[in-house]
């Protein structure tokens, strides 16, 4: 990671390229903010029901759509519907492309790609993808913690 020197170093050497290069000062830009994120999310944080819920639902959004399309209780353009996914098909799924044993694919199909970097957000992403099996606008949130069995869930107070 870049020292504030470096990084305010590169910001001004990229802002003489703002106007003719907008595609890579909006590059660094992106790049800059992700790092701040990933460094965000590196550090131990607990999350209630609804937080857990919201970050699942992100996750999703960004990972998963493009595959599984936006509703996880159907079936998308080239994945399946993942609605009521075991945490250990999830992990599983995600972590190597491989299934749990003795799961039957719904697809064989091999298209899915390893997404490593969700290492940290599975609970997240079971929670939302079970939040649907419950009826997502019945679900109550400790309904949602005992779903992802995360130890980074804790019942709200709302």
């Amino acid at each position: 990671m870049d020292t504030e020197n470096e990084y305010a170093t590169k910001k001004l050497l990229l802002s003489h390229f703002k106007d003719t290069k907008p595609f890579l000062f909006f590059t660094f830009a992106c790049t800059k903010k992700a790092e701040q994120v990933a460094a965000t999310n590196a550090k131990p944080t607990t999350l209630t029901s609804q937080e857990l819920l919201e970050k699942g639902k992100l996750d999703f959004q960004l990972n998963c759509v493009s595959c599984h399309g936006s509703d996880p209780t159907k079936d998308g353009p080239i994945g399946p519907a993942l609605s009521g996914s075991s945490f250990e098909l999830i992990e599983a799924r995600v972590m190597r492309t491989a299934y749990p044993e003795g799961y039957k694919p719904k697809r064989t199909s091999g298209l899915m790609v390893a997404l490593p970097h969700l290492k940290n957000e599975l609970p997240a992403l079971h929670a939302y993808l079970n939040s649907f099996a419950l009826g997502a606008s019945k679900a109550k949130p400790e309904e949602l913690c005992e779903v992802s069995a995360s130890s980074d869930c804790v019942k709200s107070s709302k």
